[in-house]
């Protein structure tokens, strides 16, 4: 359930001065709260973008899951869209087979250049194509459409599908 868009102003106007003392969880959590709800407290979300950037390091797969795809969501791509590319790419291991159909989504709306990590997340999902549900291909498409490339291999796996 979302937040009410009031409760969140509230929360961002009380908790501006101690963004940058959040943990990571506590950093994914309000910024996966306040993109489900439509916050649009603009200076708090920018403080959050800059604190998430610092701790990216920090998050587990699911944090980054979720700062990704509130980061995409709350347009913060002039402050997280190269380390949380960059970030998901250096643990693309990490991630589940939906997981990385969520994050190719999510890099080709974040980074300017999302070429260069949509190669490296096709090549990790290959082997999971065959267990994707079509929410995650809906991803994939997506991610394709944003950035207009894909690769062969992937494009082949995906019709087989």
């Amino acid at each position: 359930r979302a937040l009410d868009p009031l409760l969140c102003d509230r929360i961002a106007a009380c908790s501006l001065q101690f963004v940058l003392h959040f943990d990571a969880r506590t950093i994914a959590t309000i910024l996966w709260a306040f993109s489900q709800s439509g916050c649009t407290h603009v200076e708090f979300l920018e403080s959050l973008g800059k604190a998430a950037n610092l701790k990216t390091a920090e998050f587990s797969v699911k944090d980054l899951c979720e700062v990704s795809f509130a980061a995409s969501k709350l347009s913060l791509a002039t402050t997280l869209g190269s380390c949380i590319p960059a970030a998901v790419v250096e643990r693309v291991s990490d991630f589940k087979g939906d997981q990385l159909a969520l994050m190719m989504h999510v890099v080709s709306r974040l980074s300017d250049s999302p070429c260069e990590y949509l190669q490296v997340l096709e090549h990790a999902i290959l082997p999971h194509v065959p267990t994707l549900t079509p929410v995650d291909l809906r991803y994939i498409s997506m991610a394709w459409t944003q950035a207009r490339v894909s690769t062969e291999k992937l494009r082949e796996a995906y019709a087989a599908r």
